[in-house]
C-alpha cells in the first residue's frame, strides 16, 4: 500500500516480504517452511493443529480475520488479513493473503498476496493508485458447478476514513491466480453516501443447493448508514452464468438502530432459505435472522435481526465474530444441523464448537482450545473431517491463525445424525527445511538426514543439485496435485553417481506406496552384475508393469560413471516407457498397468521420496546427485523428453506440456526459516500513515476510557510518573525545519497553585539546542510555549488560566512565517478562546537532524522531568499554518477524511495504542535513519555507521568507516516475488521485477579487498539472495541474484584508469530485473546484462527472516569504507531512460513502485515501535 507525504518523493506499492534465512546443510530440525508449525501453548482438545500465520513474521505485525473455503477440486484456501502495524489495528497497510492446501490441510503452499494495497481509479475520494489502503473482510465463495472462486472484500483509505467499498475478484484455476478486484455496486439499503460503512463477511459464503434458486451464491454482509447510524445486516448474492458473468446484488435488509447486526455469517436451511448469524455491535446477545428465498426473480429480503431468546439464541461470547457451517441436511440425514465456532467466554478465550439442531442451539459445546481465541471460519474437508481456521494464542488471540483438523465424531453426534467417517489416515510431515517446487502447485520438498545442496553444475557454473550421501532423502508430501491417479504421467530427472558391480541397488525415487500389491511408482539403479541397469516399476490397483534399460557402456555400470544422465518414466494408458539420455542411452517399454497408482486416502498413500525407499528404514539409499525432478500429468512425447535431456535445456519449459506440470524441483535453494523472536512492545500508531509511530512510555496500560471533545467516544492516554507519556523519534513528518506548522492536542488535568509545572509536549532538544515545548504552570496560572530555533526564540504565554480544572481543553500551537500563536480553549464551542502571539522568529527547529536530534514527546520533558499528571488525547501535526476555519473543524473533531493534511495523528484509541509481542532485530535504543518512501522501512545504524551532513549535493550521506553497516529489517514492502494476481504485470507487485539503486563513493587500488554495497535476504550458499559489491581485484562491480530456480552473476567492468570505480568520486549503481533479464548500470551506462529466467528472489513462508544489509555482509564481513546515499528499492525493473533520468536530475522514476528510499539526512536517537 502507499502513502503520500508532502514534500517527499512519491509513495509506493505495498508488497509482501516473506524472506527465508536459508542454509546449505540440513540438520533435520526446526519449523518446516512449506506448511504450518505447531501452535503456541498447549495441544488442542480435539483434532490436530498447525499455525498457518504468525504475528511478527513475513514483515507483518500480525494476521487476523481468517476465512476458509474448499474448492470444487478439493483444495483448501485459507485467507487472512496481513496487517503491517504491530498494533494489529483495523487501519493502515493491510493486505489479504492466502495459503493453499491440496491435501486437506496437512501441508500448505506459500503465503501469497491476493488483492494488493492498491486502490483502483474508481475507488472514489482522492485515493489513487499509490495511496495507502486497508484491505479486509475476506469472504470467499465457490461455484461448485463451474469451479470458479469469488473473493469478496472491502477497502478504505489507510487512515480509517471513507469511502469504504466492496470488491470482488475471481479465480478460475483453483485459487492459484486471481483477477484484479472489481467494484461491487450493490446496496443493502443504507445508501451509497461516502460515509457509509461496508463490510463483507468475514468468512466463507455458500451456494444454495435447494429451492427455486439452487446454484445461487450468497455472502454475508452489512452496512452502517452514514446519516442515521442504522445497521443493515444482510447478504450479497449472485446467480452465476456459465461464462462466469453475472452481477452481484444485495438482498433488501432492514435497518435498525438497535440491535446493530454486523459480521454476518450465512448458512442454507431446508428449501433454500438463508439463515444469518451476526454479532451485535451494541454488545447484546448474538443475533439471528432467516431470509426466505422468493420463488421468482424478486429481490430477497432480510427481516430485522433478533436475539430470539432461549435455545434460539446462539451461545458463546458475544463480543466477537462467529462462523457457521451446515453440517447435515434434513433431506439427507433427517435433521438440519448447523455448527458454530466462537469463543466460549468474554475476553476471547476458549474456542468452542456448538451445534444447532433444527434451529435450536445446544447449550453445551465442544471445547477446541483452552487458550485465547477470536475470529474463525469452518469448512468440510474432502476426507470427511472438519477444518477450523481461527485466531488463537497462548497470550493473546492475535498471536497466530491456527488450522485445526478434526473428525466429526469428536462432536459426539449432538443432533443424532451419524458422523461422517474420517477418510484419511495421513499425518503432516515432520518439520524440516525445504527446497521449493517451481511449478504453480508449490509442493515443496522436505529435506531430511544428510540431504543438502551440492555444486551440481548441470546447467552452468552457478547451478546446484540435490546431494545425497546415503543418509538422507527429500520428501514431497502426498497431495492431490502430485497424484496422477489412473491417468498418464511423466517422471523426469537428472542424476549422477559412481558405482561398481559391487554397489547395492539405489533408489532414485519412490512414490505413493510400499509393499506387495500396494499401488506405487519407483525408479532405481541396479549396479550389480546381474542387472547393470535402471529399473522402474508402476503398480496400479488393477495391474502392474516393470521396465529396465541396461547400461550399454563398457566403462560404467548402471550409468554410474560420475557423469550426468537424464531419465524419464512415462505412463500412457497401460504402457510404461523408460528413456535414458533422451533415447541415446536406451529405451524400454512394458505393458500391463491398470488403475490408479496411489491408494485411497483411507489407506494413507505416501508422497514422493527422492533418494530412498519410503519404508521407515529408508533402505536402498542413493549416493550421488539428483537435479531437475519433474512430474507431468501427461505422457511426454519422445521429442519432448529429448528436449529435456540436454543440459542446456534442463531448466527450460516443455512446449505444449506446461499445463500438465505439477512438480518441478530445481534443487537450487534451501528455505530454512526460523521462528520469530518476539519481545513486548508498547506503542501508538500514527494514523496519518506517515510512519511517526510513538513509544508508549511505561506501557499501554496508560490508555484508559475517556475522550476529548464532545460525545465521549474513544479512549485517551493517562499520563503520570509511571507512564510519562509517549515519544516518537525524529521522522520526516516531524522534521519541521524553518517551515510553517500547526499542532493540536487535547489535555485534561487537575491542579492548584502549588502544583509543579507540567510539560504537555516537548520536542527536539534542551538547553541551548533548538527545541519546542508547551508547559502548564499552575503557580502562575498560565500555559507557556517555547519555540527555539538555531537563530532565535519566542515564548507566547496564555496567562488567563492554567486550565487545571480536570476538564478537556484543546491546545493549538501554530507557526506562520515568523509568527507563533498559542491557543487554548475548552471542549464546547461556546467556551472562551485564549490566544497569545509572538513574532520575529527565524531559523530552523531541526537543523541538527543528521546528528541524532530527538523527536517529539507528549506528557513530560524529553529527559523524563516535569511529568504531567492527567490525560492527553487526539494529537495532530500539520505541515502548514491552518486558518481559523480549519481550526474550527479540528476543534469539532473533523478533518480526518481521506483528504486530511495531518502528517502525524495519535488518537490513543484502544485499537491503535498497544502492548504486544513484536519481532525486533535490534534493541529499541539503536539509532536509525528513516525511509522517506512512505513505507516505514527505516534502517538501523550499526557499529560505526553515521550520517554526515552535506556529504553529497548539500544533503546528508551514510558514512561507513569499515566497522559499521545499516540493517533494514524484514518488511512486507520489500518482497521480490509475484503476487497472486493474474494478467499482464502492469502494476507493482504483480511480477517479480525489481531494481536496487544507490550512490556510492570510496577509494580503492588493485589490492583493496572486496567491499559490499548492498546485501539482501540469505547469506550462505544455497540461499535466495541478492548482493552487489565492489571487487577491486577484478576491477569491477559484481552483482549476484539467486532465485528459487537459478543463480546468475552480472559484472560492470571499470573502463577508466580508476580501480572498480574507487576514484573517490560519487557514482550511481542500479541493478534492475525486468522480466528474464538482469542489467547492471553504472552512471547510467548499462555495463552488464545476463538472462535470469523465472523465479522469485524471496521466499513466502510464514516465519521471521532477514531484510537488507547496506555496507557489509550480514555477518559484518567485507565492509565498505566510504559513503552510500539515496539507496532505493523499486518493485519494477527500471529501463535505461528511467535510470538516466535518475542519474541526471535525481528524479524518482516509477513513483508508485518505490518501496524504500533512504536519503541519509536524519539520524534518530532511537528506533520506532514498528521496527
Amino acid at each position: 500500500m502507499r502513502r503520500r507525504l508532502p514534500g517527499l518523493p512519491r509513495p509506493a506499492a505495498l508488497l509482501v516480504l516473506l524472506l527465508a534465512v536459508t542454509g546449505l546443510t540440513v540438520p533435520g530440525t526446526g519449523p518446516a517452511a512449506a506448511g504450518g508449525v505447531p501452535p503456541s501453548g498447549t495441544a488442542p482438545a480435539i483434532g490436530s493443529e498447525q499455525a498457518l500465520f504468525r504475528a511478527g513474521t513475513g514483515g507483518y505485525g500480525c494476521f487476523r480475520i481468517p476465512a476458509l473455503v474448499r474448492t470444487k477440486a478439493g483444495s483448501l484456501l485459507a485467507f487472512a488479513e496481513a496487517r503491517e502495524a504491530p498494533s494489529c489495528g483495523d487501519r493502515g497497510d493491510i493486505d489479504i493473503v492466502v495459503r493453499r492446501s491440496v491435501n486437506d490441510g496437512r501441508t500448505w503452499g506459500p503465503v501469497r498476496v491476493v488483492p494488493a494495497g492498491d486502490v483502483a481509479p474508481q475507488a472514489g475520494g482522492t485515493a489513487q493508485a499509490g495511496a495507502a489502503v486497508t484491505r479486509g473482510n475476506a469472504a470467499p465463495v465457490v461455484d461448485l458447478r463451474s469451479g470458479r472462486i469469488s473473493l469478496l472484500s472491502t477497502s478504505n483509505p489507510a487512515n480509517s476514513s471513507y469511502p469504504r467499498i466492496p470488491w470482488v475478484q475471481d479465480s478460475t484455476d483453483d485459487g492459484l491466480t486471481w483477477s484484479a478486484p472489481r467494484r461491487i455496486g450493490a446496496d443493502l439499503g443504507a445508501g451509497t453516501a461516502s460515509g457509509t460503512w461496508w463490510a463483507t463477511g468475514p468468512g466463507h459464503g455458500i451456494q444454495l443447493t435447494e429451492g427455486p434458486h439452487a446454484g445461487r451464491l450468497v455472502v454475508g454482509a452489512h452496512q452502517v448508514q452514514a446519516s442515521t447510524g442504522k445497521y443493515f445486516g444482510g447478504y450479497l448474492y449472485l446467480d452465476p452464468q456459465a461464462d462466469g458473468s453475472g452481477e452481484w446484488k444485495a438482498a433488501a435488509a432492514t435497518g435498525t438502530a438497535s440491535p446493530e447486526p454486523s459480521e454476518v455469517a450465512v448458512a442454507e436451511q431446508s428449501g433454500g432459505d438463508v439463515r444469518l448469524v451476526a454479532r451485535d455491535e451494541a454488545k447484546g446477545p448474538r443475533l439471528t435472522a432467516v431470509s426466505t428465498t422468493p420463488a421468482d426473480a424478486a429481490t430477497p429480503s432480510v427481516p430485522a435481526f433478533a436475539a430470539g431468546g432461549g435455545a434460539l439464541t446462539p451461545p458463546g461470547a458475544t463480543d466477537v465474530q462467529a462462523s457457521v457451517l451446515r453440517l447435515h441436511t434434513a433431506a439427507a440425514d433427517g435433521v438440519d444441523e448447523l455448527l458454530m465456532a466462537a469463543p466460549a467466554n468474554a475476553g476471547r478465550n476458549d474456542m468452542t464448537l456448538w451445534s444447532a439442531c433444527g434451529g435450536s442451539w445446544r447449550g453445551t459445546g465442544t471445547a477446541v482450545s483452552a487458550s485465547r481465541g477470536g475470529y474463525s471460519d469452518l469448512a468440510l474437508l474432502q476426507d470427511g473431517e472438519i477444518g477450523l481456521l481461527y485466531e488463537g494464542g497462548s497470550t493473546y488471540s492475535m498471536q497466530e491463525i491456527r488450522f485445526d483438523r478434526f473428525a466429526e465424531s469428536a462432536l459426539g453426534s449432538p443432533c443424532g445424525a451419524a458422523p461422517r467417517a474420517a477418510g484419511s489416515v495421513q499425518v503432516p510431515p515432520q518439520p524440516g527445511p525445504t527446497t521449493p517446487d517451481a511449478s504453480p502447485e508449490a509442493s515443496d520438498a522436505y529435506l531430511y538426514g544428510g540431504a543438502g545442496l551440492g555444486d551440481g553444475k548441470l546447467a552452468g557454473v552457478w547451478d546446484k543439485s540435490l546431494s545425497l550421501t546415503g543418509t538422507g532423502y527429500a520428501d514431497v508430501p502426498y497431495s492431490r496435485s502430485v497424484d496422477p491417479a489412473d491417468g498418464d504421467f511423466t517422471y523426469a530427472l537428472w542424476f549422477r553417481h559412481t558405482a561398481t558391480p559391487a554397489t547395492a541397488d539405489r533408489v532414485l525415487f519412490w512414490a505413493y506406496g510400499y509393499g506387495a500389491g500396494v499401488p506405487q511408482v519407483w525408479l532405481r539403479a541396479r549396479p550389480g552384475p546381474d542387472h547393470d541397469d535402471l529399473y522402474a516399476g508402476v503398480q496400479g490397483s488393477g495391474g502392474s508393469a516393470y521396465v529396465s534399460v541396461k547400461d550399454a557402456s563398457a566403462t560404467s555400470t548402471a550409468f554410474g560413471d560420475g557423469l550426468w544422465h537424464h531419465v524419464a518414466l512415462t505412463r500412457a494408458g497401460g504402457r510404461i516407457t523408460l528413456t535414458v539420455d533422451g533415447g541415446r542411452g536406451g529405451t524400454g517399454t512394458a505393458t500391463g498397468v491398470a488403475g490408479p497408482v496411489a491408494g485411497a486416502l483411507s489407506l494413507g498413500p505416501s508422497g514422493i521420496r527422492v533418494g530412498a525407499k519410503p519404508a521407515a528404514s529408508s533402505t536402498e539409499p542413493f549416493t550421488g546427485d539428483v537435479d531437475e525432478l519433474r512430474l507431468y500429468r501427461t505422457a511426454l512425447s519422445p521429442a519432448q523428453i529429448a528436449g529435456l535431456a540436454t543440459a542446456a535445456g534442463s531448466a527450460d519449459p516443455v512446449t505444449g506440456a506446461d499445463a500438465g506440470l505439477v512438480l518441478r524441483l530445481p534443487f537450487t535453494v534451501v528455505d530454512q526459516a526460523g521462528e520469530p523472536v518476539l519481545e513486548d512492545v508498547a506503542g501508538v500508531d500514527d494514523e496519518s500513515g506517515h510512519c511517526a509511530d510513538a513509544w508508549v512510555l511505561g506501557g499501554a496500560a496508560a490508555r484508559r476510557d475517556g475522550a476529548a471533545g464532545v460525545g465521549g467516544i474513544g479512549q485517551s492516554l493517562a499520563v503520570d510518573s509511571g507512564h510519562p507519556g509517549v515519544e516518537a523519534p525524529m521522522t520526516p513528518s516531524l522534521d519541521l525545519g524553518a517551515g510553517d506548522f500547526t499542532l493540536s492536542m487535547w489535555f485534561a488535568y487537575s491542579a492548584s497553585a502549588g502544583t509543579p509545572d507540567q510539560a504537555l509536549l516537548w520536542a527536539y532538544g534542551m538547553n541551548s539546542d533548538p527545541q519546542m515545548w508547551v508547559q502548564a504552570r499552575p503557580s502562575s496560572g498560565s500555559i507557556s510555549a517555547w519555540v527555539q530555533t538555531d537563530t532565535g526564540r519566542v515564548s507566547p504565554t496564555v496567562s488567563a488560566s492554567a486550565f487545571g480544572d480536570g476538564l478537556w481543553h484543546q491546545l493549538v500551537l501554530r507557526r506562520s512565517g515568523g509568527t507563533v500563536t498559542l491557543t487554548v480553549r475548552g471542549a464546547a464551542a461556546s467556551d472562551p478562546v485564549y490566544t497569545a502571539t509572538s513574532t520575529g522568529l527565524t531559523g530552523s527547529l531541526t537543523s541538527g537532524r543528521a546528528t541524532g536530534v530527538r523527536g517529539l514527546r507528549i506528557g513530560s520533558r524529553i529527559d523524563g522531568a516535569k511529568v504531567m499528571d492527567g490525560r492527553v488525547d487526539e494529537f495532530r501535526l500539520y505541515p502548514s499554518a491552518l486558518d481559523d476555519a480549519a481550526l474550527e473543524t479540528v476543534h469539532a473533531g473533523g478533518g480526518l477524511g481521506a483528504d486530511s493534511a495531518a502528517t502525524v495523528r495519535w488518537s490513543f484509541d484502544s485499537k491503535y495504542t498497544y502492548a504486544v509481542p513484536a519481532s525486533r532485530p535490534e534493541p529499541a535504543a539503536t539509532a536509525t535513519t528513516p525511509d522517506v518512501s512512505g513505507r516505514c522501512d527505516n534502517g538501523y545504524l550499526l557499529g560505526g555507521a553515521g550520517i554526515e551532513p552535506g556529504a553529497r549535493n548539500g544533503g546528508g550521506a551514510l558514512h561507513l568507516d569499515g566497522s559499521g553497516s545499516v540493517l533494514v529489517p524484514r518488511g512486507a514492502d520489500l518482497a521480490l516475488q509475484a503476487e497472486a494476481v493474474a494478467g499482464t504485470p502492469a502494476d507493482p507487485g504483480e511480477s517479480a521485477d525489481f531494481s536496487v539503486a544507490a550512490w556510492f563513493r570510496y577509494s580503492a587500488g588493485p589490492a583493496t579487498p572486496d567491499q559490499v554495497l548492498v546485501w539482501g535476504y540469505g547469506a550462505v550458499s544455497g540461499a535466495r539472495q541478492l548482493w552487489l559489491r565492489a571487487r577491486p581485484s577484478a576491477d569491477q562491480l559484481t552483482a549476484t541474484v539467486q532465485t528459487g530456480q537459478r543463480q546468475v552473476q552480472v559484472t560492470a567492468p571499470d573502463g577508466s584508469a580508476a580501480t572498480a570505480f574507487g576514484d573517490g568520486a560519487w557514482h550511481q549503481v542500479v541493478l534492475a530485473r525486468a522480466g528474464d533479464t538482469v542489467t547492471l548500470y553504472v552512471d547510467k551506462a548499462a555495463l552488464g546484462t545476463v538472462t535470469l529466467g523465472p523465479g522469485d528472489l524471496t521466499a513466502t513462508d510464514g516465519f521471521a527472516a532477514d531484510g537488507l544489509r547496506l555496507g557489509a555482509k550480514p555477518d559484518g564481513t567485507d565492509p565498505l569504507t566510504g559513503y552510500l546515499d539515496d539507496v532505493q528499492v523499486f518493485r519494477q525493473g527500471l529501463d535505461g531512460a528511467a535510470v538516466a533520468a535518475s542519474y541526471d536530475t535525481g528524479a524518482v522514476p516509477y513513483g508508485p513502485a518505490l518501496v524504500m528510499s533512504l536519503p541519509f539526512d536524519i539520524r534518530t536517537d532511537q528506533s520506532t515501535p514498528r521496527m
